[in-house]
């Protein structure tokens, strides 16, 4: 701050300038001399004298003590309004500029966001930390695991791949098909087409999956011959595999009751009523030697030995003049 007064100094009135702690005067005169008053150090009494013997009282020179008191420098200078002053003053004033006026700096706990920074948690700032060390903010996917994530491979994140876009790893039951899965359907029913342990529905897992058309699985034991088929089917005749136990034969689609093995995967056996391979006839119970159909499933014939149906006599022999010609009639005797 610039404060004055005019003081009446050797004929002519002086302005006194008080700047920062020295007071200089400006002379009004064409010929006057230039003079310096002094505030004097600390509280000054009595009056001040000029270079002509005029003197200035103290209450005309208000003491400029506001700026904290001012010196002059005490030698009388020559010259004109300006004149080369010797002297030196003292200032109370802050001062300005110094350390941290150029600007602050990620690292100092203060966010600047006209810098740039989103964060800045000081010391704190680091690699697996809600503020990375360029005053960025941790987020899933910038490659660094901070804080609530489980994972982050950066740009390598991928719902199928080991760690998901949500920075979290993959595991079976979480809907998607990752490393070491064949499948994953989200839930844990085991009897659709992928089972908990994310493995494609099949045959012989030993899980009942229905929607895989499966009547029943019994593991390592579905087998040729057990209860449940390789084909994790039950058992049946027809199927073309024999169950120990419950069936005789099954030949599948070549069952019949004039083959082998008949239509309810029985072996076709003489007696049966059923006409099989090797057969010449079969009564089942009515097969009997004097009757059409021998026991032995043969057609009873003249000759045979067996008199059956339409013949007199069966003496099994070809002698037609015996008892019992060879038409299997009886001889008259």
């Amino acid at each position: 701050m610039v404060a004055g007064r005019l003081r009446w100094v050797q004929g002519a009135w002086v302005a006194g300038l008080l700047l920062g702690a020295g007071l200089f005067g400006a002379c009004g005169g064409d010929d006057s001399s230039s003079a310096s008053a002094s505030a004097g150090e600390g509280e000054s009494h009595g009056s001040t004298s000029t270079s002509d013997g005029g003197s200035i009282s103290e209450s005309e020179s208000e003491s400029e003590s506001e700026s904290g008191g001012s010196q002059s420098g005490g030698e009388d200078s020559q010259g004109g309004s300006g004149g080369d002053s010797k002297g030196s003053g003292s200032s109370n004033a802050e001062p300005t500029g110094g350390e941290g006026s150029g600007g602050v700096a990620c690292g100092d706990g203060v966010v600047d966001a006209e810098d740039g920074e989103e964060c800045d948690d000081g010391l704190n700032n680091g690699p697996g930390k809600a503020c990375s060390i360029e005053c960025k903010l941790n987020t899933c996917g910038d490659g660094d695991q901070g804080p609530g994530e489980l994972c982050d491979l950066g740009t390598d994140n991928d719902n199928f791949g080991p760690c998901k876009l949500d920075c979290t790893p993959n595991f079976c039951g979480d809907g998607y098909a990752g490393p070491g899965e064949k499948c994953d359907d989200g839930d844990d029913d085991n009897f659709d087409l992928c089972s908990d342990e994310c493995l494609p529905a099949s045959c012989g897992d030993g899980v009942l999956q229905p929607l895989n058309d499966e009547v029943c699985d019994d593991g390592p034991d579905n087998q040729l011959g057990g209860e449940c088929t390789p084909l994790c089917q039950l058992a049946t005749c027809g199927d073309g595999y024999l169950w120990k136990g419950q069936e005789e034969c099954d030949q599948g689609q070549n069952n019949g009751d004039d083959k082998a093995c008949k239509s309810d995967c029985t072996l076709n056996v003489c007696g049966d009523g059923f006409k099989g391979p090797g057969e010449e006839c079969d009564e089942g119970g009515n097969n009997n030697n004097n009757k059409a159909c021998k026991l032995n499933c043969t057609l009873n014939v003249c000759g045979d030995g067996f008199k059956g149906p339409g013949e007199e006599c069966d003496d099994g022999n070809d002698i037609d003049f015996d008892t019992c010609s060879n038409a299997c009639k009886v001889n008259p005797g």
